[in-house]
């Protein structure tokens, strides 16, 4: 399996100026355990993942490495979805909402969805 895990835990890091001492500090592990991560030699357990994806504010999705194909294809999906259930508008109000995390943009679609559904139902 082709893994950026560890590619991508280290651009991040250095990205945001962190060293590897201060970024172990801060996910409260060894250095020598983040350099394992970093270089693909071990792998972090998934609360250590969750961490490190909350820290740089990215979806776990990216952090693994997969393949964006997949979000925009999901994103297509759900701007589709949108066209056909909702007032014109809100797709545009969705899709223009592209610096939000996959789990954000899902959170606004449920937010819009219970929006709309509740004033049917009134």
């Amino acid at each position: 399996m082709a893994y950026n895990l560890g590619k991508n835990i280290k651009y991040l890091r250095e990205k945001n100026n962190l060293s590897q001492k201060e970024f172990a500090k801060i996910l409260n592990i060894s250095n020598s355990a983040l350099s394992q991560y970093e270089s693909n030699v071990r792998v972090p357990s998934d609360d250590i993942k969750i961490k490190i994806a909350d820290y740089f504010n990215v979806s776990l999705d990216y952090l693994l490495g997969r393949p964006l194909t997949h979000h925009i294809t999901k994103e297509k999906s759900k701007a589709k979805e949108l066209e056909e259930d909702f007032p014109e508008g809100v797709s545009v109000l969705y899709r223009a909402n592209k610096n939000l995390t996959p789990e954000q943009k899902e959170m606004m679609l449920r937010m819009i969805k219970a929006t709309f559904f509740e004033d049917d139902e009134k």
